[in-house]
C-alpha cells in the first residue's frame, strides 16, 4: 500500500509510519510537510490513499483538499485538530473520504483508514443489495425495514432518515450539520435534538447507549455506523 502522508507535525508523522509499519506491514510511506509538494507528489505518482493535515505551514489544508480532487481518485483522509463540525462538514463536500480528530489512537486511525480503502474500492450497491447486517441486526435501505434478531423495529420517520444517512455513509464520520441538513432541512444544528434521535435509535437498535458499539459518537462533532465489531 502506497501512502501520500501531508502532515507537518514530526510526532505525527512518526506515529502513522510506525503504526502502518507494525500493522501495515509492506506499506510504503511518502511524506511532506508542505501542501504544494503534495500535490505535486499526487500529481506525478499514484498512491492507495493519501492522509492530509489541514493546518500547514505553506497552504490551508482545504486549498490542497480542493486541488487533489480536481485530479486525483485516491481516498483521502484528513487528520486534522480542527474540530467544529462546519469544518468538518465542508472537508467531507468538497470530497474528504473521512475525518480523524487528533489526538487519536492507533486502533481508531487503522479502523478508518481501512474504512476509506475498501470503500474506494468496493462498487457501489444496486437496488436490492442495499442490505446491512450485523449482530442480529439487518437494516435494509430499499425496504426500510429493520430488524433485530428477526424481530421489526417500528422507527419513526425522522429516526429513519437518521439511521439511513449514518448507515450510507460506510462507517465515516457524518457531521451535525449535515445531519442537520439532510434530516431535518436545517441550516442551525439542534445538538439536544440529535442527540435525542440518537438515544432513540441506540435503544430500538439494541446498542449499549453507555457503550455503545454500533452508533459511535464522535465528541460532539457528528456519528459514525460500525457495520462491524471494533476491538
Amino acid at each position: 500500500m502506497r501512502v501520500l502522508l501531508i502532515e507537518d507535525d514530526t510526532a505525527t508523522v512518526e506515529s502513522i509510519r510506525l503504526c502502518l509499519e507494525v500493522h501495515q506491514s509492506g506499506s510504503d510511506v511518502i511524506s511532506t510537510a508542505k501542501g504544494f509538494e503534495g500535490v505535486e507528489l499526487a500529481k506525478n505518482e499514484i498512491f492507495d490513499v493519501v492522509i492530509l493535515d489541514l493546518g500547514l505551514p505553506d497552504i490551508d489544508g482545504m486549498v490542497v483538499l480542493e486541488e487533489l480532487k480536481r485530479f486525483s481518485n485516491a481516498p483521502i483522509l484528513i487528520v486534522s485538530a480542527r474540530h467544529t463540525p462546519e469544518v468538518i462538514a465542508r472537508a467531507l463536500e468538497i470530497g474528504a473520504d473521512d475525518y480523524i480528530l487528533k489526538p487519536f489512537t492507533y486502533r481508531h486511525f487503522l479502523s478508518c483508514l481501512e474504512n476509506v480503502i475498501c470503500w474506494s474500492r468496493s462498487p457501489k450497491p444496486q437496488d436490492g443489495e442495499r442490505r446491512v447486517s450485523r449482530r442480529g441486526l439487518v437494516i435494509d435501505l430499499d425496504t426500510h425495514q429493520v430488524t433485530v434478531n428477526s424481530n421489526p423495529v417500528e422507527l419513526t420517520t425522522i429516526e429513519w432518515r437518521v439511521l439511513s444517512q449514518l448507515v450510507e455513509s460506510g462507517g465515516r464520520i457524518v457531521p451535525l450539520t449535515m445531519l442537520a441538513k439532510e434530516v431535518w432541512n436545517s441550516d442551525s444544528t439542534d445538538v439536544l435534538l440529535i442527540e435525542s434521535t440518537i438515544s432513540q435509535l441506540r435503544i430500538k437498535l439494541g446498542d449499549d447507549p453507555y457503550t455503545p458499539s454500533i452508533i459511535i459518537s464522535e465528541y460532539r462533532v457528528g456519528y459514525r455506523f460500525l457495520k462491524e465489531e471494533q476491538q
